[in-house]
């Protein structure tokens, strides 16, 4: 069995015919589950999906990375391809109201709003929510990994508004997605924000396998600094991870340290 993955929609393509933006959303298809791993930020992913010849209609479920409106922006533009209300996993902070910002003393600054404009009562009522700390199975293949574990757990990424007023964003809502593979584990992630080497380690965990093959998606090194680099890059080395495709926030400066492949809109790659 492989694993035929799309991508739907991420900041770049090179394709004519198709619309980039800043986001992530990839179609997986293993021949027994049809999976939307996250949305991008409106309508994009589901124009491209047309004229890639992908039928949204046949998702078996979807899977949402974490709530930043550029991976859960496009869900409601899924309703009218989805009559029959394919189960959406993820986080439950997955809706929480965020804004990129942080402290000064104690008085919040905001500088944009970085959840999207939602209806939450909407999604609700027509997809069915799974939404879950813990991992969840789909099908035979595929684990939504849930909460990741971290060593640096006080890592911040903005603001959380709440009915006081303003808390850290620590992004806890932050998974990934993985595909047991004939050559090892394929990890799937969004923005890495539970940190790239602590997510591979969880997923070897929860799975119960040690080789991993290939990961795939945005690694969040964009602005990563050079000891983070040497680390990050190490790590992969150690791990023995030759197939490694980044994409969105990986940034080129994190493709080259990992020798990691670009991975645009419109692309395909077929895994075992």
């Amino acid at each position: 069995m492989s694993l035929k993955i799309t991508v739907l929609l991420e900041n770049h393509t090179r394709h004519a015919n198709l619309n980039s933006g800043v986001g992530l959303s990839l179609w997986l298809d293993d021949g027994e589950q049809r999976i939307l791993f996250d949305t991008g930020q409106d309508q994009r992913f589901c124009h491209n999906a047309q004229r890639l010849g992908i039928d949204l209609s046949t998702t078996s479920s979807v899977v949402l990375s974490h709530g930043h409106y550029d991976h859960f922006g496009g869900l409601p533009f899924l309703i009218p391809y989805t009559p029959h209300k394919p189960e959406v996993i993820c986080h439950p902070d997955v809706f929480l109201t965020r804004y990129a910002g942080g402290f000064i003393g104690s008085r919040a600054i905001k500088i944009k709003k970085i959840s999207p404009e939602n209806n939450k009562t909407q999604l609700q009522t027509h997809f069915p929510f799974q939404l879950s700390r813990q991992q969840v199975n789909i099908g035979t293949r595929f684990i939504f990994a849930g909460e990741i574990p971290r060593s640096n757990p006080n890592k911040r990424f903005g603001l959380i508004e709440n009915n006081t007023g303003y808390e850290t964003d620590y992004v806890r809502d932050d998974s990934c997605l993985i595909w047991r593979g004939s050559q090892g584990l394929v990890i799937i992630v969004g923005c890495s924000h539970s940190g790239i080497c602590d997510i591979i380690d969880y997923a070897k965990q929860i799975a119960g396998e040690e080789k991993v093959s290939a990961v795939i998606g945005g690694l969040h090194l964009r602005s990563a600094g050079l000891p983070e680099m040497l680390r990050t890059r190490r790590y992969f080395q150690q791990q023995k991870i030759n197939l490694i495709y980044g994409c969105h926030c990986t940034g080129g400066w994190g493709r080259l340290w990992l020798n990691a492949q670009p991975l645009n809109t419109g692309d395909i790659l077929s895994l075992e």
